[in-house]
Order: structure tokens, then sequence, then C-alpha cells
């Protein structure tokens, strides 16, 4: 994948506009950063499953699931 596919929204000054998996840039309470699928509640306006210590940097929309032929 190239990286130029992947549009980054800074978190918390964007959020996703629906209940549904993002892609999500995070980095742990040592300072490590890395990159998980969560789900985001708009209802609750919070990452479900995050680390009650980790913190979101930045959140993307998922790519396209792999097709046969590609």
């Amino acid at each position: 994948m190239r990286e130029s596919q992947i549009v980054w929204h800074k978190y918390p000054d964007e959020v996703p506009p629906r209940f549904l998996k993002y892609l999500v840039s995070i980095q742990s309470p040592t300072g490590v950063i890395f990159v998980d699928v969560l789900f985001y509640s708009d209802f609750a306006k919070s990452w479900m499953d995050l680390g009650i210590l980790d913190q979101v940097l930045a959140w993307a929309e998922l790519p396209e699931p792999y097709k046969e032929g590609n």
C-alpha cells in the first residue's frame, strides 16, 4: 500500500462521523506509536477497546479489502 492512499485526520481536532472501524495511530504511555484498528462510537464520543492510558493521535478510513486479481 502506498502511503498516499491513507488520509490521516488529527484526533481530536477531527472526529469520525459514524460508528465504524477505523485505522488509528496510537501512542502508548511509554511513547511508542503504533497502528491498530478500532471502532469509534459517535454516541459515546470515544474509541472502543482503547487501552486506558493509550492516546489516539489520528484516524483514517480503512482501505478497500483485497480482491482477487489485484
